[in-house]
């Protein structure tokens, strides 16, 4: 026997499909598809070398197996699941490999990824710019996919998005409340001129308005009260309201009514 042979002392089968196979002080624990890769039987002799392949081929295996349940989750792009891999086992040689299998099988393809995540967030209610933006720079997708993605009901979303919000700055004061509706829209990924759109139909009651700003300028009046005396309370009430963004006009009528 060479130096560098070991002669292969035990293979064991177990239940859960894994296959053991000692060779002198080394035990390799492998899948079926990489034991059936090699004539393997007891008795037999092989090589420091051909152990290193095994245990590469092991490595592989692993993780294409790993990669596997990513893809099939279809919830991740090619850079997510490499970047994965990647974090598993480093070696270049490996994880390329692993990718490369898993798209040629059809499990990895950016191109139906791509599609299915702009579905699923025009359903959650989310902007073009938003969806195209996680896809280049998060998900990895490139411009030759991203270019061909179709966003043709961007208002209908956008409408849906404003009623879901709306009721939240329904007390504010009228250009508030549009100004925080555009940045809600914005921030969603909603282009400014599908936003100014869909805003249009902001209505305004100034009854409601009127009465919460009383109550919000009496809070307030009472609350500087307890620090300050009248004129610097009165001051801090405006200043107050004002960065809430009523006018001067409306602040004044409120604080007469104090």
């Amino acid at each position: 026997m060479g130096y560098d042979e070991r002669t292969i002392t035990k293979i064991k089968f177990s239940k859960n499909g894994a296959i053991s196979v000692e060779a002198g002080t080394e035990t390799l624990v492998m899948s079926k598809t990489v034991f059936t890769n090699y004539y393997l039987y007891e008795g037999k002799k092989i090589t420091h070398a051909e152990i290193v392949k095994i245990k590469n081929d092991i490595k592989t295996d692993e993780l294409y197996k790993y990669g596997l349940r990513l893809a099939s989750k279809m919830s991740y792009s090619t850079k997510e699941v490499r970047d994965k891999l990647k974090m598993r086992e480093n070696g270049e040689e490996f994880y390329k490999s692993v990718i490369a299998r898993l798209k040629k099988e059809g499990f990895l393809n950016d191109e139906d990824y791509a599609y299915q995540y702009k579905v699923e967030k025009e359903l959650g209610c989310y902007g073009k710019e938003r969806i195209i933006e996680t896809l280049r720079f998060e998900k990895g997708i490139g411009e030759d996919i991203i270019s061909k993605l179709k966003f043709e009901n961007e208002e209908e979303h956008a409408s849906r998005f404003f009623e879901s919000i709306k009721r939240k700055y329904e007390k504010l004061p009228y250009a508030e409340k549009k100004r925080k509706l555009q940045e809600a829209m914005k921030r969603r990924g909603f282009e400014d001129h599908v936003a100014s759109v869909v805003l249009r139909g902001i209505e305004t009651n100034k009854e409601k308005e009127q009465e919460y700003l009383f109550k919000v300028c009496k809070s307030a009046l009472t609350r500087y009260k307890n620090k300050y005396n009248d004129k610097d309370a009165k001051r801090k009430t405006i200043e107050f309201l004002l960065r809430k963004g009523y006018s001067m006009k409306d602040i004044y009528a409120a604080l007469e009514e104090q």
